[in-house]
């Protein structure tokens, strides 16, 4: 477990979540919940003729489900359309992004468990 050193003293991650409150915790999934969404209103109005403009917006068949998840307490609309834009809509592009996050994750642990190596490479084009 990754050590956090504040002012003298050493605790683990898992001890600095558990000692915040669930109040803080539930208040603050539901601004980044918010943001979210007014990202999404900011790229619709943004751009009128992309894909984005009908993101969760219309209807794919002929219902609409509400699906409940009681281990997170929390629920999300099926039957929706999506845009799946990674680069323009800020829903799609963390339901993206977490499942590459996942995908990415499986494959380094195989690796290593295979005992191959992981390197993390970037690079760019020189500047003239």
């Amino acid at each position: 477990m990754a050590g956090i050193a504040y002012a003298g003293t050493t605790s683990t991650l898992a001890e600095k979540d558990s000692s915040s409150s669930k109040f803080e915790s539930t208040q603050l999934k539901a601004e980044k919940r918010l943001l979210k969404w007014q990202l999404q209103r900011e790229a619709r109005a943004l751009l009128p003729n992309e894909r984005v403009v009908f993101c969760m917006r219309r209807v794919k068949g002929a219902t609409v489900d509400v699906f409940y998840s009681p281990d997170h307490q929390s629920a999300h609309y099926g039957g929706l359309m999506v845009c799946g834009s990674v680069w323009v809509c800020p829903v799609c592009a963390i339901k993206i992004s977490e499942k590459r996050r996942v995908e990415l994750e499986k494959a380094i642990t195989r690796c290593i468990a295979r005992g191959g190596v992981v390197y993390n490479l970037y690079y760019s084009p020189q500047a003239f």
